[in-house]
C-alpha cells in the first residue's frame, strides 16, 4: 500500500495497529532532504526491515 506513495504518509497511517503499520511500511522508500551549502541534498533508502 503504502510504497507507492510519492508523498509523505499521513499522521492517520501511524494511528493503525503497530504491526499493520509495520508490514506496510516494508518497501516504501524513506527520504531526507538537507541543504547542503545552500543547496539541496536528497538521501533515499528502501525500507526492508520493521521492528513492532
Amino acid at each position: 500500500m503504502a510504497s507507492s506513495h510519492a508523498s509523505r504518509l499521513p499522521r492517520e497511517f501511524f494511528a493503525q495497529p503497530t504491526l499493520k503499520v509495520a508490514r506496510q511500511l516494508l518497501g516504501c522508500t524513506l527520504v531526507h532532504v538537507d541543504k547542503i551549502n545552500g543547496k539541496p541534498r536528497r538521501i533515499a533508502g528502501i525500507i526492508t526491515e520493521t521492528e513492532a
